[in-house]
């Protein structure tokens, strides 16, 4: 196989995503999804976990064969991106270091241009598992998305394990790419 130069690395996709699908009979689930950007050529801001979480649209309907998954509403997520010092507190959580993301803050704070963010994420003691949640105000301070969904124990191992592997290629996945020649 010949070997790939930057510029031929940079166009292939480095992505990969993860969904934790949370449907319930009411239609009020949710749904949390992890996307990894690499960015190597730095054109889109650098590279970051995106985590997108979506509201229930409908349950799940008919019998055996003929049952139709739950849908979820995606068209109206929200969207947090997620850089290494956000990882790394989601990961003090899922090592037992500390009881929530962000510490005393109780959450990681995200403001942009069109309003903030809230993403809280800690251990839920009564319940078992880890609580996620995103709360997003627009510059007037109203609600535009407020959702949350409690991930089991062997959830939050398997997100413990991407946000492990995906935290090296954040900060080394450049180097990692073959010189140009």
């Amino acid at each position: 196989m010949p070997a790939l130069h930057q510029s031929q690395t940079a166009s292939r996709p480095w992505n990969g995503r993860y969904t934790f699908y949370h449907p319930n009979k009411n239609g009020t689930g949710m749904a949390a999804r992890f996307e990894l950007k690499l960015d190597p050529l730095r054109r889109h801001g650098g590279s970051c976990f995106f985590l997108e979480m979506a509201r229930q649209k409908t349950a799940a309907a008919g019998p055996g064969q003929d049952r139709v998954p739950a849908t979820f509403d995606w068209s109206n997520k929200a969207t947090v991106k997620l850089g290494f010092l956000d990882l790394c507190e989601f990961l003090a959580v899922l090592e037992t270091r500390q009881e929530q993301a962000g510490g005393a803050r109780k959450g990681l704070y995200h403001a942009t241009g069109a309003g903030n963010t809230l993403i809280g994420f800690g251990r839920n003691a009564e319940r078992g598992g880890y609580g996620l949640s995103v709360s997003r105000k627009d510059r007037a301070g109203s609600i535009v998305f407020r959702g949350h969904i409690l991930l089991s124990e062997a959830e939050g191992i398997g997100l413990k394990h991407i946000f492990q592997h995906g935290i090296f290629h954040l900060a080394f996945h450049e180097s990692l790419l073959p010189a140009e020649s």
